[in-house]
């Protein structure tokens, strides 16, 4: 009888532990762009990496970076997987979103990727001069990656009024609109311009060619959810980190491919093979370490000074990405 007793104690305090395990975990509500750039996270899902830091992480596809970052400064989402340009938008008070209201306490915490940015043609352009006179789709007009398309342009002796600019939506709606030919070029985000070059377009030029070192992607919140949920974002953090190791290392390669066809299921095998060679690339791709590059996040506020008819308010990045979650997320 004491051994039924005591075998029944350990098993109510297995249930009690795990209990108190499910009790800590949290759901933490993502919202990014769809696309291959959201690998990390959906390793981090499968692979329980969020859950090895108590973390449930509900990933939320967004229409455009209007939406997005509009719903994330109000509330609705707590971090957005967004252009760093997005960020000094909209820290500046300088977003085209209707909810915001002047500047807004939003800043990036963590990086994550060099954009990944493809200037893709309708067939029958096929070199960036050639655009003159034509259409280009870009997400919004004054922020995001409008100025990296200018800036690609420009390069080829187009001026902002050698060709018409118009609100297209986020990359997934700019892939389709391209297709149907609703304008001449846009720019796409890896790996949509493999899936456009199947079907006959052309690649023009890839951002990073002109640019060289480019913050594309960071993780961002306002500062009231950081403050109120610091551990969250540092598990946050954490959980990604282990996600871009896992991706780095050679042997998970097929298990990544396997992960990324999963979550894009029109990707055929060898196209799921050119993305992961695009996605995993040290010096073009997803950041190592997810850190944030200074002169990357510099680049960016370069760019916005030179096109944006409102440039930043301050050549400091630290207005736009406070360092201490990440050094203290990689620190414990």
């Amino acid at each position: 009888m004491r051994i039924m007793i005591k075998a029944m104690a350990i098993v109510l305090t297995a249930i009690g532990v795990g209990a108190a395990a499910n009790a800590q975990e949290r759901s933490v509500n993502v919202i990014s762009f769809p696309g291959g750039f959201n690998l990390p996270i959906w390793v981090a899902q499968e692979k329980g990496f969020f859950a090895n830091h108590g973390l449930k992480v509900e990933l939320t596809p967004t229409r455009d970076s209007v939406y997005q970052m509009g719903n994330l400064i109000a509330g609705k989402y707590d971090i957005a997987m967004t252009a760093f340009d997005n960020v000094l938008a909209y820290r500046d008070g300088t977003g085209e979103s209707d909810l915001v209201k002047g500047e807004a306490e939003v800043q990036a915490f963590m990086g994550a990727d060099r954009g990944f940015l493809n200037l893709v043609a309708v067939p029958e352009v096929k070199a960036v001069p050639e655009l003159r006179g034509k259409t280009v789709g870009v997400d919004a007009l004054t922020t995001g990656y409008a100025f990296v398309l200018r800036a690609m342009l420009a390069e080829a002796g187009l001026g902002e009024n050698d060709y018409k600019t118009v609100r297209a939506g986020g990359v997934s709606q700019r892939f389709e609109k391209l297709l149907a030919k609703e304008f001449e070029a846009t720019l796409l985000v890896s790996p949509l311009e493999i899936a456009a070059k199947a079907k006959g377009f052309n690649v023009l030029g890839q951002a990073s060619s002109l640019l060289g070192d480019y913050q594309g992607v960071v993780a961002a919140a306002s500062n009231t959810w950081i403050k109120d949920n610091t551990e969250a974002a540092k598990a946050y953090v954490a959980g990604y980190i282990q996600a871009v190791d896992w991706l780095y290392a050679p042997d998970n390669r097929q298990e990544a491919i396997q992960i990324l066809r999963s979550r894009i299921n029109t990707m055929s095998q060898e196209q799921a093979e050119a993305a992961l060679n695009v996605l995993v690339d040290a010096e073009k791709g997803i950041q190592p370490k997810a850190k944030l590059e200074p002169a990357a996040a510099a680049k960016v506020l370069q760019l916005r000074a030179q096109y944006s008819a409102q440039p930043p308010k301050s050549d400091d990045i630290s207005r736009y990405y406070r360092d201490d979650i990440y050094t203290a997320a990689v620190s414990e």
